[in-house]
């Protein structure tokens, strides 16, 4: 029974922050880069697939895969590749998130869950300052003897203007369906997502802000600080506006709530990425990340 009631609150707790559909992996990030920045401006590129899939740039194949920590042993993982085809960013990635083995309050019967997800994204150049970009994910979801199917699509675009310092996007979220084990078909909720995002000219730092709104009237403000001290080592600072979703009331329990921090070292044809997200009372979610440029 404890562990049942523990399973529902980290499950709801996580909804907060990442996502209202269904299915935690149509919008949950699952890299530690998107962690630190809550699945990552639309406004900025991204050497990972993202949240807007017109911000995937890659300048060769790099293989890339990490590793998820949320409270109450659930995990996630992922695996991918991303490489460039002529004026084409593709990326390719498999994802889970295993919950673990859960059990029946009423019946002691213990039983497990998971999710799976494969990925492919698409980014076409259409000017030096201007992207355009698409990406479908099939998904997969079972718990005990319930499951389901489907589909989701995302599209976006993404600009930098006043020598690339200035940077705006947008991307159009979660249009697809789940087939239900009964046959039935649940539409997604389809939701919007807005950004913009300024380099400092004189400072190695990145200011970004993104505005999410759903058909059910969820909104979320997204702020985002990246802190570049070498072209090594970067620091990235995120907080958005459903904190107060996570408060309990309690001042030393709600002062890190809904914060995240990620650190980012770039080695050659190396990179890492590590993450934390604070779910207030809830707990923390962990995130590592190594991408290898071949």
């Amino acid at each position: 029974m404890i562990k049942k009631i523990k399973y529902i609150v980290i499950a709801v707790s996580i909804s907060f922050i990442y996502t209202q559909t269904t299915l935690q992996l149509l919008d949950q990030p699952m890299n530690a880069n998107s962690i630190a920045s809550f699945g990552e401006s639309v406004a900025n590129k991204s050497k990972n697939i993202s949240t807007n899939p017109a911000s995937l740039s890659v300048d060769g194949v790099s293989i890339h895969m990490g590793s998820i920590q949320f409270p109450v042993d659930i995990n996630g993982n992922h695996l991918g590749i991303t490489f460039p085809l002529h004026n084409y960013n593709i990326g390719i990635s498999y994802s889970t998130i295993n919950y673990g083995i859960l059990e029946d309050s009423q019946t002691n019967n213990e039983f497990r869950a998971y999710e799976n997800s494969l990925t492919i994204n698409n980014s076409m150049v259409i000017r030096d300052w201007l992207s355009l970009g698409g990406k479908v994910e099939f998904v997969q979801a079972k718990i005990d003897c319930f499951s389901l199917t489907g589909f989701s699509t995302f599209f976006g675009f993404q600009s930098n203007v006043f020598s690339e310092r200035l940077s705006i996007g947008y991307s159009f979220e979660n249009a697809g369906k789940l087939v239900l084990h009964t046959g039935d078909i649940e539409l997604l909720v389809n939701s919007q997502r807005f950004g913009i995002s300024y380099q400092l000219e004189h400072i190695p730092a990145k200011f970004s802000v993104d505005y999410k709104n759903r058909l059910d009237d969820f909104q979320q403000i997204i702020g985002l600080i990246k802190w570049s001290p070498s072209d090594l080592l970067s620091f990235k600072f995120g907080i958005d506006s459903k904190v107060s979703d996570l408060s309990t009331g309690d001042y030393y329990s709600d002062i890190f709530a809904g914060l995240s921090l990620g650190i980012s070292f770039d080695f050659n044809k190396l990179s890492t990425d590590i993450a934390i997200h604070n779910l207030g009372p809830a707990g923390n979610v962990y995130g590592a990340s190594l991408q290898f440029r071949l």
